[in-house]
């Protein structure tokens, strides 16, 4: 039996025995910012082991609030005696997973494996999916040579990974292949929920006609289809905004006497409410109530939110009094549409009415309803009072994200005030919270914009250095920054890296280019080089 199971891993994998020792070097000793340090935070680690289930039950669901944490918990974990279980080390790297800090459960895994710590089926599964977020299917499929020699029994969920990591690599003809030889080598049963596995993952991709197409090979086999499966396909041609696409395919499912569900409509709502077509829209709520299926609040909230975008505050507050009537009662999702609508039109006063009226409802706004705020209030070049909200987060236990701060610093910007972003930067980051390419992007434009173009490249080293990969955004307001401070080789300097890149200038770059060129002040030969890079 072990002999059979060991020739069908080799016919789906090359190098099974080399799987710990193979690992590329993913992750580097972060390098320090020169231009702050924040302070580390160390956790305190549970002496009772009751206490440290419970943290590791916790942070398997929701992930850690920094990865020192993680890494402090992991070290203190393998110097504990007794160590603790398999199971409680799978949950701190769920915890880690859930951070998508892949290549770090990748490292934690091979040190577990370097030091004896037990490990199982899980555990090499959890890895797996690491690999195949990682995009490395090479790994991926190395591990399930681990899985093999450890004497588990990979399961219908560790093959569904590896497809679904071929899917991620858009390789669906190798996707294809490998599902047919694992019913070959009868490892998995082909059953609704192994094509269901593949139909979504190619509907995440934006491949949906490729997934009509695993559709039809589904029904060739044998395997009938369900209201789950054509939904799928359904909202997948309806986030394309292929609408008749997937009303062809609602057709045929109603042809085949598959009864769609509240997901089925809700989907071919949103799909009809994104394509503007409100005469549809409704003809199609009318059919979900003839059909006896009630629109849930997931339903209403589309209709609130096509409303809003299109500027029908009115309609939708009609909605919201709609759901209240029929016992489906608005949630935070349903609010903050309201809000964000009311932020859009400059209507501060309707979005506080708003706020108050969650409150009188006992629903408290999230970290993304406050951000809606704040970035309105920032717009309006009213920080101070930006501020004060970022201060009743606080007061009321909301986290502010890399989002919320990334307002704050485009407030303070707008304002004149890089000083105050840079410092609110470095608050950030002491609340270990790891800046985006997004929030460097705001702070240099805002340092350029204020003449501050020193600091904004000492910064663009610092996002280099800390293994972000600058885009060719961040190229055009570097070489803006240089060119307005007249720092024209400088500037050079970096157009030549997005040569390098096949970046190009963007229109206010190409623009400032020819001014500068046009004016009598400046006849500088750097100034016609960089011009014509920016034409080529």
């Amino acid at each position: 039996m072990a002999l059979t199971s060991l020739k069908k891993a080799l016919s789906l994998v090359k190098s099974a025995s080399s799987y710990i020792h193979t690992f590329p070097p993913l992750f580097l000793n972060p390098t320090p910012n020169p231009i702050s340090n924040p302070k580390p935070h160390i956790p305190i680690l549970p002496k009772h082991p009751m206490q440290l289930k419970n943290l590791l039950v916790e942070k398997s669901k929701f992930g850690f609030d920094k990865l020192q944490d993680a890494l402090h918990l992991f070290d203190g974990m393998l110097h504990l005696d007794p160590r603790p279980s398999v199971i409680d080390f799978n949950q701190l790297l769920a915890g880690v997973v859930r951070m998508k800090e892949y290549s770090v459960a990748v490292l934690l895994f091979r040190e577990m494996c370097v030091l004896n710590v037990p490990v199982d089926l899980y555990t090499i599964s959890s890895v797996m999916n690491c690999w195949c977020r990682l995009r490395r299917v090479d790994y991926g499929f190395s591990m399930l040579g681990g899985i093999i020699k450890r004497g588990f029994v990979a399961d219908v969920v560790t093959y569904s990974c590896l497809i679904e990591c071929y899917l991620s690599e858009l390789r669906f003809a190798d996707a294809e292949e490998l599902f047919c030889k694992l019913i070959r080598l009868r490892e998995i049963e082909p059953d609704v929920y192994t094509h269901w596995m593949v139909i979504n993952g190619l509907c995440k991709r934006g491949k949906c006609n490729v997934a009509v197409r695993w559709l039809r090979f589904m029904e060739n086999g044998g395997c009938e289809p369900n209201t789950v499966t054509y939904s799928i396909i359904i909202d997948g041609f309806c986030k394309q905004g292929l609408v008749d696409n997937a009303m062809n395919i609602f057709s045929e499912m109603i042809k085949k006497d598959i009864r769609p569900d509240v997901v089925t409509y809700s989907s071919m709502i949103q799909g009809l409410c994104s394509s503007n077509r409100w005469d549809d829209v409704g003809l199609m709520m009318q059919e979900m109530i003839d059909m006896n299926i009630s629109p849930n609040v997931h339903t209403f909230n589309i209709l609130v939110n096509a409303y809003c975008k299109a500027g029908k505050v009115e309609d939708a507050k009609r909605i919201i009094e709609i759901m209240n009537k029929r016992g489906e009662y608005p949630n935070i999702v349903t609010y903050s549409t309201l809000v964000q609508a009311y932020c859009s039109q400059g209507e501060m006063d309707g979005a506080l009415a708003v706020l108050n009226t969650m409150a009188s409802k006992h629903i408290y706004p999230n970290s993304y309803t406050y951000n809606i705020i704040m970035d309105a209030y920032c717009k309006k070049l009213r920080v101070d009072i930006a501020l004060e909200i970022f201060k009743q987060m606080a007061w009321e236990g909301v986290k502010p994200t890399v989002e919320t701060y990334g307002i704050l610093l485009h407030g303070f910007c707008l304002i004149g005030k890089s000083v105050e972003a840079l410092n609110f930067f470095y608050k950030m980051q002491n609340q270990g919270l790891k800046p985006c390419i997004v929030t460097y992007c705001i702070l240099l434009n805002g340092l350029c914009k204020n003449q501050n173009v020193d600091t904004a490249l000492s910064l663009f080293h610092v996002m280099e250095c800390n293994g972000l990969i600058p885009d060719s955004k961040t190229y055009n307001i570097i070489v803006r920054g240089c060119l307005h401070n007249k720092k024209y080789s400088e500037a050079s300097v970096f157009m030549d890296k997005m040569a390098d890149f096949s970046f190009l200038a963007d229109a206010s770059t190409t623009s400032l280019l020819e001014r500068l060129l046009s004016s009598e002040e400046v006849g500088d030969a750097i100034l016609h080089s960089m011009h014509q890079k920016s034409c080529n």
